[in-house]
């Protein structure tokens, strides 16, 4: 059998437990990017995972590679030199993203796009970060049923129904116009600035989906 080499972008539902070099120890981290790479051979399948990883505790971000086998025998991937994984931090932006806790009580669709946003971000993906945002308020509309022939009269039903402020209200719609500007014209704007606008999704965010049901759990 010839051997084959494929590449792919994979997502892990469980943390990768890895040295976190701020924290000095063995730590949960979150795959923000996880890259496989996959050398298919007579008797095995060699995979390597390269990763960039946030740390649970402190929020570090790394890079890690992890190395495993697949026998053609067993049923399961059997790990190998498991310890040798290696965690190198590198400097990112210091961003502001919701919290893991607060992130699990989004609709799973609006979660997949942070999920997506956030990647971004860390990456430095200006345009993609800019087409992400105005992604995400078009889900928040669509799962609150709200009406309108085109997003700037969603963001304006947004307001009237209470569910963003007046102060939010031109920024929602400024960032409506980033989305169609990255999208369209392949236009972006600063991360940094950006970074701004994130700040307000997640607000918008938690004030829509966190909060009340943190209210309801604390209900006497």
């Amino acid at each position: 059998m010839k051997e084959t080499r494929t590449t792919q972008r994979i997502s892990l539902k469980k943390a990768v437990i890895t040295h976190c070099n701020n924290c000095n120890r063995d730590t949960k981290h979150r795959g923000v990017f996880i890259y496989r790479v996959t050398h298919k051979m007579e008797s095995a399948d060699f995979l390597a995972d390269y990763m960039i990883l946030e740390c649970g505790g402190c929020e570090t971000v790394s890079l890690c590679k992890r190395e495993y086998l697949y026998d053609a025998l067993e049923d399961e991937p059997e790990y190998i030199d498991y310890n040798s994984l290696t965690s190198e931090g590198f400097e990112v932006e210091d961003f502001t993203f919701l919290r893991a806790d607060d992130q699990e009580m989004l609709p799973n669709k609006i979660y997949e796009l942070y999920e997506e946003i956030r990647t971004q971000f860390i990456t430095n993906s200006a345009l993609m970060a800019g087409v992400g945002l105005r992604m995400i308020i078009e889900a928040v509309c669509l799962q609150q049923k709200i009406p309108g022939r085109n997003l700037q009269q969603k963001i304006n039903q947004l307001n009237e129904q209470g569910l963003i402020s007046k102060q939010e209200l031109p920024i929602l719609d400024k960032l409506r116009v980033i989305g169609n500007d990255s999208a369209h014209k392949i236009k972006s704007m600063s991360i940094d600035k950006l970074a701004y606008a994130l700040d307000i999704i997640n607000h918008i965010l938690k004030s829509i989906y966190v909060l009340p049901k943190i209210n309801k759990k604390l209900k006497i």
